[in-house]
């Protein structure tokens, strides 16, 4: 169960960091909550600020399956995190392969790290809760955050159980093997299907149409000529 055992941290270097090192040791499900990280980081080692107001926790999952099912896990964290999100009366949406968004801003990241030392997935997840944008470094100011668009601060301790409560509820799903029901759920938030994308990958950068998410959850692109290329990780910009 997701949050049976919790620690609760005022500061942190990074949530992601100390997780790994409890993974082989910690029951499934443990959550590592800082108020604050110095050293938070997002997808691609990239930094991820993380000031009071925030909302900055690692889940450590082991599932009872090969690496080779685990990358979905970002799917369906993303799912919890916009249920949460959408109980506040706010609409988010989707961007894969692992942003939430409100009003086409990003206002929280998912991260998952794998390694077969840990025997263990551990999910970070970041979200800009009760954050005024601007105070962020200039180059992060093109987020947003629930306080902004709420017009109110919440009640992070609410928020967090609500997160748990949808993280446990997707999780079971995926240890049931219901990907198919995951995946609908995670394309019912998104905006981003039927519109035109770039996707800049390690080796190139691709334009096309998303057109969907294949039964491993990656990405379908849809180029010019009609022919279909498989996505497997990258950014993904909305044209």
């Amino acid at each position: 169960m997701i949050g049976k055992k919790i620690y609760r941290f005022t500061e942190i270097d990074s949530t992601q960091d100390f997780a790994k090192e409890i993974a082989d040791e910690a029951e499934e499900g443990t959550i590592i909550i800082a108020e604050v990280q110095k050293k938070g980081r997002g997808r691609l080692n990239r930094v991820w600020f993380s000031p009071p107001g925030g909302v900055y926790l690692s889940v450590i999952l082991k599932p009872p399956l090969s690496q080779n099912f685990f990358p979905p896990i970002s799917l369906l964290a993303s799912i919890a995190v916009a249920k949460a999100i959408k109980k506040l009366g706010l609409n988010p949406s989707l961007k894969w392969p692992n942003d939430v968004l409100l009003n086409g801003k990003k206002v929280a990241g998912i991260l998952t790290e794998t390694n077969s030392k840990w025997k263990a997935v551990i999910l970070g997840i970041g979200i800009n809760a009760n954050l005024d944008i601007e105070t962020f470094p200039e180059e992060l100011r093109e987020t947003t955050s629930i306080k902004k668009e709420l017009q109110k601060e919440i009640v992070i301790d609410n928020f967090i159980k609500d997160l748990e409560y949808e993280l446990n509820q997707v999780y079971f799903l995926f240890i049931e093997s219901r990907l198919a029901y995951i995946l609908k759920e995670w394309k019912s938030f998104s905006q981003m299907f039927n519109r035109r994308i770039e996707v800049r990958t390690p080796t190139e950068v691709i334009e096309g149409k998303a057109v969907d998410l294949d039964e491993d959850g990656a990405l379908l692109i849809e180029m010019s000529d009609g022919s279909l290329r498989k996505i497997i990780a990258g950014n993904v910009k909305i044209l």
